[in-house]
């Protein structure tokens, strides 16, 4: 999975949720059609140091997850 700045090319990967994508609406869907596979971060920007904006990528897919808990 990947949310990217803006549409088109040379535009990077962003942390989920800052971007253009709709990584919630995503989430929705694969939940609704009970998803139960991996998901996986691609983000290759800032390649040497992009540990912290993959770690907010698969923060927001948690607090995504508990928000949805009833």
């Amino acid at each position: 999975m990947k949310d990217r700045a803006a549409l088109g090319p040379n535009n990077h990967d962003v942390v989920f949720g800052t971007g253009v994508a709709d990584i919630g609406g995503v989430l929705a869907e694969l939940r609704r059609q009970n998803f139960s596979g991996n998901i996986a971060v691609e983000y290759e920007f800032n390649w040497h140091h992009s540990v912290p904006d993959i770690a907010q990528c698969i923060g927001f897919i948690r607090g995504w997850a508990a928000g949805q808990k009833k």
